[in-house]
């Protein structure tokens, strides 16, 4: 199990870079997208399911994001807009989310998701990080 949880400086470069104000009545989700092949935390390289999409239920607005991770290198991750699926990294993001419960989900043509219950705090950080994000099966 990986409790992938940034520094709270690491937290505020990430807001910074992706230019939000996180707002205190709101909370932040994080996930990955893990490949079928996943086998822990220190296996080398990407853990992420390339190519596919995420959701989130109730739906939110565009700006909320998802925000897909860029796989650069195994040092050099970036979040990227721009990127409509996900990376080898296979991090994805929803920001300022109004607190309440969710559920993600993971598509891609082929592989088969369970989807993600989660519950969303104002002020708090939420980390569904293998295992117990959205796993290929």
């Amino acid at each position: 199990m990986g409790f992938q949880s940034p520094t709270n400086g690491i937290f505020r470069v990430l807001a910074q870079y992706l230019r939000i104000t996180p707002e205190p009545d709101r909370c932040q989700i994080a996930t990955t997208v893990v490949a079928a092949a996943y086998r822990g935390t220190y296996d080398p390289g990407g853990h992420g399911e390339v190519g596919a999409t995420v959701t989130i239920d109730p739906p939110l607005p565009a700006a909320a994001g998802p925000v897909y991770f860029r796989y650069l290198s195994p040092s050099a991750i970036v979040p990227a807009r721009e990127l409509t699926e996900t990376s080898l990294d296979g991090g994805v993001l929803f920001l300022n989310v109004p607190a309440g419960d969710y559920v993600l989900s993971a598509h891609k043509a082929g592989v088969r998701f369970n989807p993600v219950a989660i519950r969303c705090r104002a002020g708090m950080l939420v980390n569904a990080s293998p295992p117990w994000g959205l796993q290929a099966q």
